[in-house]
Parts: structure tokens; sequence; C-alpha cells
């Protein structure tokens, strides 16, 4: 049997011959249809055509053929193997960015970068980002902070800021779109400036059809390197996105495929709102009842926003909506509920923030957030009163009392 990978950069053929089972050369740049393969290596012939598989970014082709005493069981594994990715980046070095490139080391050559210098020096020190002790990478995950060293590559994973999103994509396009390179989009959150979820940045950055996905889901990176049971789900076109479920699926990692890339990117975005909301709740201390009907009102709200987006209605009554909205509203892992929490305590937003110490996107996107509802005229109560609380004075007990006064009104109004 004879395997081979081929991308619009080169074909590679594996040549298994009886003193040599796993000879790798060159074969030629993109081979049409029916290619017929060179004689192997070692004089054996082989004259059987391959048959090419589109795999979302690169061909895969398995080509039958008989070699003497070649058995055929370790080239079926290598086979299986191609249909992951061979090579991946992952573009940024903080807990979640860690946590997958944890994940994904032994399936792949894994390369994270790290914008900040210091981080990255760090990373490769300890072996873990700061303030989070949860795994150790292998010495064999590559760390650097040179956007040059990222390339070449298969698939990039994206988990920098939402607010540098475009910054840091921008400065590989060039390469991301001549390679076709797909990206899955692991940050969550909507960019200020122009009010967009991030799968649409990409492909405003790199071109509508260029392969994207997302994954999102209530998955808290301290538990997915405890290996704790996980479920996530991942958007996009359908061929890449069963691809990357592939390579995500473990006994203890279950992703599911959706095809509403808008929806999942605004639902991993707009839960960090009411998540600070949540947060802010216990704070306060008032209680569960309370908490409960805010992140059960919070979710009427978000999927209002989320629909305005483009996203799909069903799609919040998923892993992405309601299942990442309870895990962020809940956990004491949560960055964002931690965030509320201190300002509910009587912390101010930059007091909190130096609390906390990790990135919480869900400040920074309520910002996006209260942009677009004014501008689209969308009934988010939770939104302008997290926005009032962190950007305008407002006090917690003042906003909580703005939401329980409103006029009331039938729950089916939303």
């Amino acid at each position: 049997m004879e395997c081979g990978i081929a991308s619009q950069f080169l074909t590679l053929k594996w040549s298994p011959t009886a003193s040599q089972p796993w000879h790798l050369h060159i074969l030629r740049r993109n081979p049409p249809k029916h290619t017929r393969f060179r004689q192997g290596y070692g004089g054996l012939p082989f004259s059987h055509s391959s048959t090419p598989v589109n795999r979302g970014g690169f061909s895969a082709f398995v080509a039958v053929g008989y070699y003497g005493e070649v058995g055929s069981a370790k080239a079926g594994k290598i086979s299986r193997k191609l249909s992951m990715f061979g090579k991946i980046t992952i573009l940024g070095g903080g807990c979640w960015g860690a946590a997958v490139a944890d994940l994904l080391s032994g399936r792949a050559d894994i390369t994270l970068w790290e914008w900040d210098r210091a981080r990255s020096e760090y990373l490769k020190k300890k072996r873990h980002p700061r303030f989070f002790p949860y795994l150790k990478l292998e010495k064999k995950v590559g760390i650097t902070n040179d956007l040059e060293k990222v390339f070449p590559a298969d698939l990039i994973l994206a988990a920098v800021p939402a607010q540098s999103f475009r910054a840091v994509l921008k400065r590989l396009r060039d390469r991301v779109k001549s390679g076709e390179i797909p990206v899955l989009v692991l940050s969550k959150g909507i960019e200020i400036s122009t009010l967009k979820t991030l799968d649409s940045v990409c492909m405003e950055v790199l071109g509508k059809s260029h392969p994207v996905a997302v994954l999102s889901g209530p998955s808290h990176a301290e538990e997915v390197c405890l290996k704790h049971p996980t479920t996530v789900v991942i958007a996009g076109e359908k061929k890449l996105a069963v691809r990357v479920q592939k390579l995500f699926h473990f006994p203890f990692f279950r992703p599911y495929v959706r095809r509403d890339i808008r929806g999942v990117a605004a639902a991993g975005a707009l839960k960090n709102v009411i998540a600070i909301a949540a947060g802010i709740c216990d704070g306060l201390g008032l209680g569960i009842n309370a908490k409960a009907a805010l992140v059960t009102r919070g979710l009427a709200e978000i999927t209002r926003i989320g629909v305005a987006l483009g996203g799909k209605r069903e799609t919040f009554s998923g892993l992405a909506g309601i299942g990442d909205l309870m895990v962020t509203c809940f956990s004491n892992y949560s960055r964002n509920r931690n965030l509320g929490e201190e300002i509910g305590r009587g912390l101010k937003l930059n007091q909190a923030r130096k609390k906390v110490k990790t990135l919480t996107e869900g400040a920074e996107t309520v910002k996006a957030v209260k942009k677009l509802i004014g501008k689209k005229k969308i009934s988010a109560p939770i939104t302008c009163e997290v926005y009032g609380i962190l950007y305008r004075g407002l006090s917690p007990k003042r906003a909580i009392s703005n939401l329980m006064k409103r006029p009331v009104k039938s729950e089916e109004e939303g």
C-alpha cells in the first residue's frame, strides 16, 4: 500500500518496500485526479492510480498496490493519521491556548505563539502560563515569540484576546491565504470598533471563502487539563468541522458539530457579560433565586442579541449558549464571574482586574454590546446595567433595583 499527502505546495508519498517500508519523497505538485505514481523505491513497479479525498484544507490520497510481503496494517494506520493535521500553530499562550496545546500535543507537532516576550520566556521556562499551574507542557511543544516561526502549519488555532485578533491575523494574512490554511477560532469576544464576531473578522481579513471554524462550549481550561469530561461544539463548513471534530475527540473530550458559526461565536462572547452580572449577584450575597432568575433572563437577552447578529435561535439552547452560560455563571474557575464578584463586594473595575489577574473578556465585550444594542434597538437591560456599573460609576445595588423596578410584562414578550 502507498499513502500520501497532497497540498498546493507539494505532494509527499510513502512508498513501502521490503527493505525500506517507510521511504518518503516528494512526488510532484498538485497531482491530477488520477495520478500514476512513479516506479517505487528500489526498482519495484507500482502502477495503480491514486484516489484523492478532500479533507477541508488539504487532500489525502491512498493508492493500493502490492509489494511482496509488505503488510498493509501499518499503512492503514498511516492513512488514518493523514486525516489529522500534522503541524498545528496556536496563537495565544494564555490558559486556554496552553490547555489546547497540552490536549493536542500527542496528535500533532504543536507550535505555541505568545505575543508578550516576558510571558513567552516564562512559558519556555516553567512550561505553563502564569497563574495556571494545571499543566506542564511537554518539551516537544514549541514555544515562540516570533511570528515567522509559526509556519509551516496545517491548521491555525487562534486564542488571542478579541481586541487584538484582527491585528494578529493581518500579520499572518499573506501566508495563511496563500496556503489556504484553515483557522479555528478559540477566542471569545466581539470587536469593539466594528461590532463584529471573530468569525466575521476572520472572513473579512482572509476572505469569505477561507476555511474558518469556531470552537466553543462549557470548557474551562482547568478541567480540560485535569481530563474531566468536557463537551464542546465546533461550528463551520461541514467538511472542516468534521475534521476538527476528529482531531479533538478524546475519551474525556467530546466535540459536536454545528453549521451556525455566527451563533456559536456570538454565544461564546455574549455569555461573558452575563457572567459578570452573575458574579455581582454573588458578591452582593443576593442568593440563588436572584442568580437563577438573572441567568435565565440573561439567556433570553443574549439570544435576542445573537439572532440580531445573524445567529440561529436554537444555537443558544445548546452547548455554545446555555451550556457555556451555566458554566461561566456558576463556576469558581470563571474569570468573568470572579471579576463580577469582586465588584459586587465593593471593588472598582481596575481593582477587581488586578485581583483576578488574568484576562476577563466580558469587560471589553460589554462595550461592543452596548453600542450594538443601541444601534439595533435591542432590549438588553442586564447588559446596560453591567455597562453602567463598570464604566459609569453605577452602584451594583442601584443596578439591581433598576432591573427589579422595570415595568412588568409577559415572559413571552422577551
